[in-house]
Parts: structure tokens; sequence; C-alpha cells
């Protein structure tokens, strides 16, 4: 009640307090009941096997939740540059990295910004050039309701590090939707587990589609 008296702006806040072994399910239905979107989290800032072991609300809700997850860098939002009023969407054109799209979209009209694709591609100039045309198609075909869509392919390696290092320059937001979902993605990883850990921006995780089990 103190922190929700202390802020301060146009939008509504209340707060509530819950007794509940299953600290997810909780939120969940907290949340769904009051007709909530979003969930938004905070990072741990702790990576790889520590971040598993010592486990945290932030790691469950973006595993288990149902509804897209808003996870703010343990560092905090970094001041970004003067353009980065943008939804991005890192996508790598598959049907699963799809389902990231259409929250993008939703979250780019409400906040009345353009959305933009990117993917990132480890081969060579021709293969990149064939990326970056995808993406233009596929930016293209959107049905965006007003928004502007653009879309941007980049070279790199380390896909993660790549979107991460772009985002700060150039994103308000990025939406990610995991191709792992369950025991498989919580102890393997994902590219998405590894973009979520170097933004300086909020990512938001689009939870997989009911029943997937991911590759």
């Amino acid at each position: 009640a103190e922190i929700c008296a202390g802020l301060r702006g146009p939008v509504a806040v209340h707060g509530d307090v819950r007794v509940a072994e299953d600290v997810v399910a909780a939120i969940e239905t907290y949340a769904k009941s009051h007709g909530a979107r979003f969930l938004v989290t905070a990072a741990s800032g702790k990576t790889g096997w520590q971040h598993l072991r010592l486990g945290s609300v932030s790691e469950a809700l973006v595993h288990r939740a149902k509804q897209p997850v808003v996870v703010v860098p343990s560092r905090g939002v970094a001041a970004t540059a003067p353009a980065a009023n943008a939804v991005a969407v890192a996508t790598d054109l598959s049907e699963v990295a799809g389902r990231a799209v259409p929250v993008g979209l939703e979250l780019a009209r409400a906040l009345r910004v353009p959305i933009i694709l990117i993917g990132v591609h480890r081969g060579d100039q021709e293969g990149l050039a064939r990326l970056r045309d995808d993406l233009a198609r596929s930016a293209a075909s959107l049905q965006s309701g007003g928004v502007k869509v653009t879309s941007v392919a980049l070279a790199g390696q380390d896909v993660a590090a790549t979107i991460a290092e772009w985002s700060a320059q150039h994103a308000a937001f990025v939406c990610v939707a995991p191709h792992q979902s369950g025991l498989r993605r919580l102890f393997f990883g994902s590219t998405v587990d590894a973009i979520l850990h170097r933004l300086s921006v909020p990512g938001i995780v689009v939870p997989p589609a009911p029943g997937a089990s991911g590759s």
C-alpha cells in the first residue's frame, strides 16, 4: 500500500497481498480476475546454473505464465537513444517466433509507436540479403492497423548479443517467443533466455501455445 501511495501518474495503481504456496498460480489468478493483459516482473540479474539453482518468481513467471510477461532488466531500464521509441519483435521467421508479432503490434498500437521485425543471420552476405528480403516481405504483409512496420536484418554469430546491442539503441521493448517450454527449456535454456539476460530494455515473453513442447 505504501509503494502504491508513493506512485504518481495518470494510471491508477492498486496493491494487494496474497498467501499461497504456488506464487505463479496466485499471481495469474489475481491478474485474470482483474483483467490484466500483461504480467510485469524484474529480472534478478543471475544467469546460468546459479539462476536456475536459486530460482525466482521472475524465472517461474517467464517459464510458466499463460500470458505475456514483461521482464524489466535487473540493472534498470537504460537511457536509450532519442529514436528508441519502437517495439521490436525478434524473429527467425518461424511459425513459433511469429507468435510474438500480434503482441508486438498490440503494444505498438497502444503506445502509438512503430514496430520493427528484427532477425540475425550468422552466415555470409548472400544469406543476410535473403533474410533482409524475407523480413521486408513479412513486414509488408502484416495487417498493422495503422502502425508503421519496418524490418532490419543483422549479421552476428551471437544472436542474443546482437539483438541486445541493437535494441539498446533502437527499441523501447523487445518481444520474443520461445521455441521450447516446460522442463526442456528450463534445464537447457533457449535463445530467448539468452536474450533476456542481455537486454537493457524490457523484454516481453509470449508464452508457448497450449500443448506445445518445442524442439
